[in-house]
């Protein structure tokens, strides 16, 4: 969920370039805001700001409440979350860490994020990669 308007609005604008970038393969790439994301049947969800599934159409009837991967059968390929100045300190770490533990293995699922991009254009506080 965004923290502010301006946080919103960049969420909005990647979720819309993204379906945009992808509208001829809208039947095989999902582009999903704030959409509750659970890996495991036992597990926590996450909410990304924004996430890429490959594999899973964008629309289909009834709309998805929430994304079950055990249900879809895949997990996002990329996810995005954007810095806010609430944010920073504590929420964007704790995410980090946790899509970094949904690449291990957790029974016979296999959590398939390849990327996780973080984005600080509000606050500008990411450290720019050695």
């Amino acid at each position: 969920m965004s923290d502010s308007q301006g946080h919103y609005n960049a969420i909005s604008r990647l979720g819309d370039n993204l379906l945009m970038f992808y509208a001829d393969r809208q039947d095989e790439v999902g582009v999903f805001c704030d959409l509750s994301w659970y890996p495991t049947e036992s597990s926590d969800n996450k909410a990304p700001d924004v996430m890429v599934v490959f594999g899973v159409p964008q629309d289909r009837s009834p709309p998805r409440q929430s994304f079950a991967q055990p249900l879809e059968g895949v997990g996002p390929s990329v996810v995005f979350e954007l810095s806010s100045k609430s944010n920073r300190y504590g929420d964007i770490e704790t995410k980090r860490i946790w899509y970094q533990e949904c690449k291990s293995i957790i029974g016979s699922t296999r959590h398939e994020i390849e990327s996780m991009c973080l984005s600080a254009k509000e606050t500008n506080w990411l450290n720019k990669p050695d």
